[in-house]
């Protein structure tokens, strides 16, 4: 038997090595080697919990949780199959098992499960084998929630309080990335309003100088809530401010109340201010009482306001500054001719005869400076109203015979007045009776 085995092994020898030659050519002309091309294949995580149990967050740097492209070799009937199936026949893993000191992990690349066993080869691309982390400590910290607004409102009115349903959140992720968050917000248009508004918004990150974040870096508690803005309307009225009391004795309030605010804008709701036509300083304020002086003071505006009404946002300075001029009063004694006295409602049938023209009489007034240097004396006139005069005396006119001294009404500027009166000698006769 062992003779035969070995009897002619040469021949045996090449037989078997043209079998082997006919099947590799069967296999490889029929089912060639050939190369397919993978892109944007999503890396799957195992063993996070290896990070997460000792409080510690990863982000994915580079975006290298996505392999750009791997080669894949293998016969041609299957790379084929695999192509058809797209990028779910190829899985890439990276097991957090295996991160490095500089916090990168080697990602494995196999084949779905009925490809595994003929692929030959996976290759992935320079630089997409890899998935690079920045590690760090877990850090929660409570922020506040503000209204951002973007946009203006209608014309005569604007923006009151805004406040949001949730007023706080709580954001979760690395200790670097939630420290830059200085507040949250949500981010309202109000384009236009002329009511209240009410909507439900996206809360999203800020920093300290009002730079928005990438939210996908940390965690939040809540991602929407609601927000709320009041809408009012605004009206310019004037300012009145009232005194209290009078100056001391020989002086005078020169004027107005002097104020820096004649007019202020106000806003509120529509129907508080339609009953709002100013605003006032109240007397109990301006106490003058007893002044000698000019007297200055700043008053702020938002003590007198109504109930439910406020300044107007863009008004800037709501502090008045009021003056009350005080000027002491002169006397003085003016001489007035008796030609420039008038003599009205003398009743008919009755002469009368006044001094001769060029008499002088003494008008005694007290007034301001400036206004008593305006008076000329030469132009000084009065008026004797008889009638007026009659009447308070009770004397008839049949009985008016002789001569009396008059009070007459002198024609002075405003703010000038008589200290005593002055009186005109005036004669009457019965016309009958009268001779020259």
């Amino acid at each position: 038997m062992r003779k035969k085995l070995f009897t002619n092994w040469g021949i045996k020898l090449i037989s078997l090595l043209i079998a082997f030659g006919l099947w590799f050519t069967v296999v490889y002309l029929d089912d060639p080697v050939e190369e397919v091309t993978f892109v944007n294949i999503p890396v799957q995580f195992v063993n996070t919990e290896l990070l997460t149990d000792q409080n510690l967050v990863y982000e994915v740097l580079d975006s290298t949780d996505v392999v750009k492209k791997v080669t894949v070799k293998g016969p041609k009937t299957v790379v084929s199959d695999m192509r058809s199936e797209g990028k779910n026949s190829i899985v890439a893993v990276a097991d957090f098992a295996n991160k490095n000191m500089s916090d990168i992990i080697e990602i494995e690349f196999t084949a779905a499960t009925e490809y595994a066993s003929a692929i030959t080869d996976i290759i992935p691309n320079e630089g997409s084998g890899e998935l690079k982390l920045f590690v760090e400590e877990k850090n929660t910290v409570n922020v506040p929630v503000k209204v951002v607004t973007k946009g203006e409102v209608a014309d005569g009115y604007q923006l009151g309080t805004a406040k949001t349903e949730q007023n706080r959140i709580t954001i979760t992720g690395g200790k670097s990335k939630v420290e830059q968050v200085s507040y949250a917000a949500v981010t309202v248009d109000v384009s236009g309003s002329s009511s209240d508004i009410s909507t439900s918004e996206v809360i999203q990150l800020y920093d300290k100088n009002g730079n928005q974040l990438d939210s996908g870096l940390v965690q939040k508690n809540a991602e929407r809530t609601l927000a709320s803005i009041t809408v009012l309307a605004t009206k310019t009225v004037p300012v009145i401010f009232e005194t209290l009391g009078e100056v001391q004795s020989g002086y005078r309030m020169i004027g107005e109340v002097e104020s820096s605010i004649q007019e202020i804008k106000i806003a509120g709701s529509e129907s508080v201010l339609n009953s709002v036509n100013n605003i006032v300083v109240p007397a109990a304020v301006l106490d003058v009482t007893g002044l000698t002086e000019d007297y200055t003071v700043d008053i702020s505006l938002r003590s007198y306001l109504p109930a439910g009404v406020q300044i107007a946002r863009d008004v800037t300075n709501t502090t008045a500054k009021i003056k009350i001029t005080v000027e002491q009063e002169l006397e003085r004694t003016l001489k007035m001719t008796s030609g420039n006295v008038k003599v009205i409602n003398v009743p008919e049938d009755i002469l009368y005869e006044t001094a001769q023209s060029y008499e002088i009489y003494d008008v005694a007034v007290v007034g301001l400076e400036r206004d008593l240097d305006s008076i000329d004396e030469a132009t000084l006139k009065a008026v004797v109203d008889v009638g007026d005069w009659l009447k308070t005396q009770n004397i008839d006119n049949d009985t008016l015979n002789g001569t009396y001294y008059i009070p007459a009404e002198v024609e002075l500027p405003e703010g000038v007045f008589t200290t005593q009166p002055v009186e005109i000698r005036i004669s009457f006769q019965q016309q009958e009776s009268f001779t020259e």
